[in-house]
């Protein structure tokens, strides 16, 4: 178990301000990208996600606005409870509390599915991807669609081809090629919601 990085009596006051309950167990996530990601039992038994994000201005202050879009076009989120911002040693703390949405890590069950059955989860999260890609986010962090940069893809391709072999880095570099030329001859795409950490 990894240990807390934001102060255990920090995460209860939150809590407390946005539940009104006690916490019975606080234990450290593996995974959570940029931000320290909690699961939280409280009292009376029910579940919650602690996201904690360290940024000099406040944070998720859109995501709930966007994971409500996502929902109405039936891509599962989980509700987001509170969002609240603290000051803390001299830096900004966000806090997005939220229920645990249930279910069982793909990682976890891959190697006991069927290729069958793992090829029928992939085409339901094409489809879930395709639902997020309708949204059109009117708020949110704003990313322009740019060409690849020449020294980023070969550094991808290296690692690509050190790790799965040359077939699939000559893969990398067309399709990076294939986005140059997209970017750069096609009309400017309109905006949509994109989910950055969707091949995790």
């Amino acid at each position: 178990m990894k240990a807390l990085s934001t102060p255990r009596e920090l995460i209860d006051t939150v809590l407390r301000s946005v539940c009104g309950h006690e916490i019975e167990r606080v234990v450290r996530l593996s995974g959570g990208g940029l931000n320290e990601t909690y699961r939280v039992e409280m009292a009376p038994a029910h579940a919650l996600v602690v996201r904690i994000a360290r940024q000099r201005v406040p944070w998720f202050t859109d995501e709930e606005h966007l994971m409500a879009q996502a929902r109405a076009v039936g891509v599962p989120t989980p509700e987001t409870l509170g969002v609240e911002h603290v000051e803390h040693d001299g830096g900004l703390l966000s806090f997005s509390v939220q229920r645990l949405l249930p279910g069982r890590s793909l990682e976890e069950l891959a190697d006991d599915l069927p290729a069958s059955e793992v090829e029928r989860l992939v085409m339901d999260c094409g489809e879930l991807l395709a639902r997020v890609h309708s949204i059109t986010a009117g708020r949110g962090i704003r990313h322009e669609l740019r060409p690849p940069d020449e020294l980023v893809v070969a550094d991808v391709a290296r690692v690509v081809d050190r790790e799965l072999g040359p077939a699939a880095a000559a893969a990398v570099v067309r399709g990076a090629e294939l986005l140059g030329q997209q970017v750069t001859t096609r009309a400017a795409p309109g905006l949509s919601l994109a989910h950055g950490d969707w091949i995790r």
